[in-house]
């Protein structure tokens, strides 16, 4: 939002109150980007002075309601309310008189207000350390009055001993650092203020190339204190700083309306294709550095860690088969382990795609001569399905107009029609790859891990393996398990939200633990042995 500011410093006896410091700029820009935030809430701005241009970026963003507070001087607060009548919020802002020296003042202004404080914001008002004991009492009694209010300020690093930790504390709250920028050659600081609070809570993010879910959870109980959804989150489509801004603009906006103040103990992701760990410690570094209000402990890996983390204490083994496929392991150390997963173009083995793409393959191949099969059916299925009269019509849909969702999305037409000898033998053949895909990931386990060999426990997660009765044979053939070295595997649903394993990460990080919900009977999916 563009804000009109008419103060100026010469104008003035009181020369901090109208100046617009750099500061604010970085508070101001924060209100704008995460405006939602702010959204029919009630908003104290702390030091307003002339410009008020925090308080006034608040009403912008529609807030209900803005007191915007400074000490008691007529010029500052005339000029305050040309500002706030030049900018058109004068329906949303009152202008009073709140002086962090005087108890009475704060007694009085509290008296004054007829509803609770959601947000307090502050710009540069720790601009000399005269002031940061009163001022630190102030939010401390606003804080306990109204303990779900959020505070968040700025201010201009001046002195390296400057420092209010103690004086927070000694009043039962924290504070968190969100980010240091560089603004106009002055180091700036943006943090937030919060109550002690003795439970605590961490999030786990499930994110997938289409939807992402989030849960935040209690510990060490595990109480599940709500969820959300949110779009797809994959940093290779677009980029750190971007999938990094997007999360955090989301989780902000959860926790405000499950009403969560301060920073989480610890926030895991588990995040599709996170599996750069360089990429992954860029990402986790900027969040903590750009972000730093959401979280005290950053945890990234990718989805198939969380899924596995998840279902199982002491690690385990995933097989994804949906679009794309993967296969992972992490070992009982902890060691991630994976074969596979490398796309479409030189992986993606067994698949929804590999499927779909062998179809085409066998219809084009058995027409020019170079196979025998009876395509018939399959010509049929993939003809119909994608509206066309010849199978030339597919190179469109192969090249120019490439799309490995829809392309792979005809495996599910074939699925239905795997009582023909020729589709069917393409659903064994994409077993056998998985099988011997997980024939690689076992090798990878340690030889003296013998309780692992010894029952090899395997989540199956992707709508390929709705189709499994004919993809069995060929993966027990892929896999071999005579010579494996494995003398069980068991297979089991994903029936709990990945998102959960992804908080189970987080607490680890912030050292408690959540408890995991043990694999029932009814989830194994199949025995191999």
């Amino acid at each position: 939002f563009n804000l009109t500011v008419m103060g100026e410093r010469k104008e003035f006896k009181y020369e901090v109150g109208s100046h617009t410091w750099p500061s604010t700029q970085l508070l101001a820009s924060f209100v704008s980007v995460n405006r939602r935030l702010f959204k029919d809430k009630v908003v104290l701005e702390l030091g307003s002075g002339a410009t008020g241009v925090v308080g006034i970026g608040c009403a912008m963003a529609r807030a209900t309601k803005v007191w915007m507070t400074d000490m008691e001087n007529e010029e500052m607060q005339s000029t305050l309310r040309r500002n706030i009548e030049s900018n058109g919020v004068s329906g949303v802002c009152t202008v009073k008189t709140l002086d962090w020296f005087s108890p009475s003042s704060l007694s009085s202004f509290l008296s004054s207000l007829y509803s609770s404080i959601d947000w307090i914001v502050a710009s540069d008002v720790f601009f000399d350390n005269s002031v940061f004991e009163p001022l630190t009492e102030v939010i401390s009694t606003l804080l306990t009055r109204f303990p779900k209010a959020q505070v968040i300020f700025s201010y201009q690093n001046r002195c390296s001993s400057w420092n209010i930790r103690d004086l927070l504390s000694t009043r039962g709250m924290n504070a968190s650092l969100i980010r240091k920028e560089e603004v106009e050659g002055h180091s700036i600081e943006m943090g937030m203020i919060y109550l002690k609070n003795q439970r605590k809570i961490v999030a786990g993010i499930e994110g997938g190339a289409s939807i992402s879910s989030l849960v935040f959870v209690s510990c060490p109980d595990g109480e599940i204190i709500g969820r959300s959804t949110h779009t797809g989150s994959n940093y290779y489509l677009d980029g750190v700083q971007k999938t990094a801004d997007s999360l955090a603009k989301w989780i902000r906006e959860a926790k405000q309306e499950l009403k969560i103040v301060g920073a989480l103990g610890g926030l895991g992701m588990g995040l599709s294709g996170a599996e750069d760990e360089s990429i992954n410690e860029e990402m986790v570094d900027y969040f903590l550095s750009q972000h730093g209000d959401i979280a005290k402990r950053v945890v990234l890996r990718s989805d198939s860690v969380a899924s596995i983390a998840a279902c199982f204490k002491d690690g385990g083994a995933v097989i994804i088969s949906g679009t794309g496929s993967t296969t992972r392991l992490v070992t009982r150390n902890g060691k991630l382990e994976g074969v596979g997963g490398w796309g479409h173009a030189i992986g993606d083995g067994g698949s929804g795609y590999w499927i779909a793409n062998r179809a085409m393959r066998l219809l084009f191949d058995v027409e020019d001569g170079m196979e025998e099969a009876n395509i018939e059916r399959l010509r049929k299925v993939i003809l119909e399905y994608f509206s066309l009269t010849d199978k030339v019509q597919l190179l469109d849909l192969l090249y120019s107009k490439f799309d490995k969702c829809k392309m792979a999305s005809v495996t599910a037409k074939l699925a239905v029609n795997v009582d023909d000898p020729t589709i069917s033998r393409l659903f064994h053949d994409a077993g056998g790859i998985l099988g011997k895909q997980m024939r690689a990931l076992v090798r990878k386990i340690p030889e003296e891990d013998t309780e692992t060999r010894s029952n090899v426990k395997v989540l199956v997660i992707g709508s390929v393996f709705k189709s499994w009765k004919v993809m069995r044979e060929g993966f027990l053939e892929g896999f071999n398990m005579e010579s494996s070295g494995v003398k069980m595997i068991t297979l089991y649903r994903l029936t709990i939200d990945a998102s959960m394993g992804a908080a189970s990460l987080a607490a680890k990080a912030a050292s408690t633990d959540l408890p995991l919900r043990e694999l029932k009977e009814e989830e194994v999916f199949d025995v191999l042995s």
